[in-house]
């Protein structure tokens, strides 16, 4: 925000400075610098960097030399656009559009990674589907159920690790993804996503909406190393929890 930079930031345009001795806002850190030149980048129509050139008395800057800097000023900021529209499609094409977490198509790069990851030892997958959901979409709408599902979403990730996954698997089903655990500590976790659930009614409007979650869990790799492996042990753990009247944790392994 100073000098003959942060004038032309604040005032969102590009300067050229013939002499800089007789500028009041040019610092000085080389006294043998004459002229200076700021052309301003903008992505978005804001301004976000400069291209800044100064040199001494033995090439004084002009207007064709403040011209070759506003057209390469105004190259990168293309460049930046594109490379914020082309990150904007990617965040778009990895995310669930409903909730912001991670979509199916993510979840199984990450699946897919385990094998291949030396620094991954053990892993569980839990398949989360919400109980008698369909009840809520029938009697309130899939406007309050998708309301619920952010709902839902929001105290998982509350109860997880910054680098465990959480996912949309598809429709009502959820899944995580923890890395580097036990059966024990899967199960432990596991119920208390179930709990964080299952203890306090969701909010709508005046309603207390409850609902429960029925967790299924598959190991990585005692029950398999591929997604497709690792998916279908889930599932059927998850029907094991169904079974069982749902608000429960399932895995068809008792011990490792």
């Amino acid at each position: 925000d100073r000098g003959i930079t942060g004038r032309a930031l604040r005032e969102n345009r590009s300067l050229l400075v013939h002499d800089v001795r007789s500028d009041p806002d040019y610092i000085e850190i080389d006294p043998a610098i004459r002229s200076e030149l700021v052309a301003v980048i903008r992505s978005a129509g804001r301004p976000v960097g400069v291209l800044n050139i100064e040199t001494d008395i033995s090439h004084p800057l002009d207007d064709q030399d403040m011209a070759l800097a506003e057209g390469i000023a105004v190259h990168l900021g293309l460049l930046l656009d594109q490379m914020e529209f082309t990150q904007r499609l990617e965040l778009q094409a990895r995310t669930d559009p409903a909730t912001g977490i991670a979509n199916r198509r993510v979840l199984l790069e990450h699946l897919q990674s385990l094998a291949g990851n030396p620094r991954v030892s053990t892993a569980a997958l839990f398949l989360i589907d919400m109980d008698k959901f369909k009840e809520v979409n029938d009697q309130y709408g899939h406007l309050v159920g998708d309301a619920v599902l952010e709902q839902v979403v929001r105290r998982l990730a509350g109860n997880l690790r910054p680098d465990d996954l959480l996912a949309r698997y598809a429709g009502d089903e959820l899944a995580v993804v923890l890395r580097n655990v036990d059966l024990r500590a899967a199960l432990e976790v596991a119920d208390r996503l179930r709990r964080t659930v299952a203890d306090l009614p969701f909010e709508h409007g005046d309603a207390l909406l409850p609902l429960t979650i029925s967790v299924g869990i598959a190991m990585f790799p005692h029950q398999g190393t591929t997604p497709d492996e690792l998916l279908a042990a889930a599932d059927q753990a998850m029907y094991g929890a169904k079974l069982r009247g749902g608000n429960a944790v399932h895995s068809d392994l008792t011990s490792i």
